[in-house]
C-alpha cells in the first residue's frame, strides 16, 4: 500500500514538472515566434512542447491503451514542427497529418456523443468514409511524387477546414447533450485554436494590429493541456 502511494505520488511530481514544463516552452516560443520575430530562438522552443505534455499524459493515464493517444501527440508534434521549415511540400504534409489527427477526435466524438446511436448504418460507414478519404489523398500526393503531376493543395486544405470545423460543431452538439468534463475540455481545446487561428488571419489580411498577436497566443497556450485533460477524463467514463 505505501509503495503504491509512492508510485502515486511520484507520478503526479513528474505530471507537474511535465505540464510545467509545456507552459514554459509554449509561452518561451510564441514570445519570440510571434513578438520578438527571433525564428532561432523559436525553433529550440518549438520541439519541447509536444513531448512534455505527452510525457504528463503518459505519467497520468491509467488507460491499457494510451498508446492511441500517444500516437496522435506523435502525429501532432511531427505536423506542428515540419510546418515550421516553410516548405510547400512539408507543409502539404503538415496539412495531412493534422487531417488525421483531425479524424482521430472526430471518431472520438462520434462515440462519445452516440450521434448515430439510432442508425446503425452510419455509424458503421462513417469510420471508412473519413479513412476513405485519408486514403485518397495519400493516393494523390504518391502519384505527385512519382509523376510530377502536382493538384492544387487547397483541395488538401478545403478537406481539413472542411473536417475541422465538423469536429468544431460535433464537439459543440457532445458538450450540449453530456455535459460532461470530457467533452468540455475538448470543447474548450478546439474553440482556443479556432479562436486563435481565427485572429492571426484577421491580423495578417486586415488588421496589423499586435494586440490580436497577444489575444491569439494566450488562447493558443492552452490548446494541447486541454486536449490532455480530454484524454485523461474520457478515460474516466469509458
Amino acid at each position: 500500500m505505501e509503495r503504491e502511494l509512492n508510485s502515486n505520488a511520484n507520478a503526479n511530481i513528474k505530471t507537474i514538472v511535465a505540464i510545467s514544463a509545456y507552459f514554459i516552452a509554449f509561452i518561451v516560443y510564441l514570445y519570440f515566434f510571434r513578438i520578438k520575430k527571433n525564428i532561432d530562438i523559436a525553433f529550440f522552443f518549438k520541439p519541447l512542447i509536444i513531448p512534455s505534455i505527452a510525457f504528463a499524459y503518459f505519467f497520468s493515464t491509467k488507460n491499457p491503451f494510451y498508446f492511441i493517444n500517444l500516437f496522435i501527440f506523435l502525429i501532432i508534434y511531427f505536423a506542428d514542427n515540419l510546418i515550421l521549415l516553410e516548405d510547400r511540400a512539408l507543409y502539404a504534409f503538415s496539412t495531412f497529418l493534422y487531417l488525421i489527427t483531425t479524424a482521430f477526435l472526430v471518431h472520438y466524438v462520434v462515440i462519445d456523443s452516440k450521434i448515430f446511436e439510432k442508425k446503425p448504418i452510419l455509424l458503421n460507414t462513417y469510420p471508412y468514409l473519413l479513412l476513405g478519404i485519408l486514403l485518397s489523398i495519400l493516393v494523390l500526393k504518391i502519384y505527385d511524387y512519382i509523376y510530377g503531376k502536382q493538384y492544387k493543395e487547397a483541395v488538401l486544405v478545403g478537406f481539413y477546414i472542411s473536417l475541422f470545423l465538423s469536429l468544431l460543431l460535433l464537439s459543440l452538439y457532445n458538450a450540449i447533450k453530456n455535459k460532461s468534463k470530457a467533452s468540455l475540455f475538448l470543447l474548450g481545446a478546439i474553440l482556443s485554436l479556432f479562436l486563435s487561428d481565427v485572429l492571426i488571419g484577421m491580423n495578417v489580411y486586415y488588421f496589423k494590429s499586435e494586440a490580436f498577436i497577444y489575444i491569439a497566443s494566450l488562447l493558443e497556450i492552452p490548446v494541447y493541456y486541454l486536449l490532455f485533460r480530454y484524454f485523461l477524463h474520457r478515460e474516466e467514463v469509458a
